[in-house]
């Protein structure tokens, strides 16, 4: 599993899962269309969720974690932040 593109983020920062999964797409130089394809979604779906109007399903968190390259050791962590918006997910 590809590992490269994530940095620690600081304690006194929050991430939100708008903002992780925006950074992580560009990391990755992913357009909305291209993560969507990935994750078996609509573009229209990837944009609410980056403008924080959404919160993905477990199937469909699992699917991005995968696409965005979430080390499988963390994946259940992620799936907490993204549905929860709280839990330990210090990667961006």
């Amino acid at each position: 599993m590809v590992n490269e593109g994530y940095r620690l983020i600081a304690m006194n920062e929050s991430p939100t899962l708008a903002g992780w999964l925006k950074a992580q797409r560009r990391l990755l130089d992913l357009t909305q269309s291209d993560l969507a394809a990935r994750a078996s979604c609509s573009p229209v779906t990837v944009k609410k969720i980056e403008a924080g109007d959404l919160r993905p399903s477990k199937q469909l968190a699992e699917l991005l974690a995968e696409a965005l390259h979430v080390p499988a050791d963390r994946r259940d962590d992620f799936v907490r932040f993204a549905r929860t918006g709280s839990g330990d997910f210090p990667l961006v």
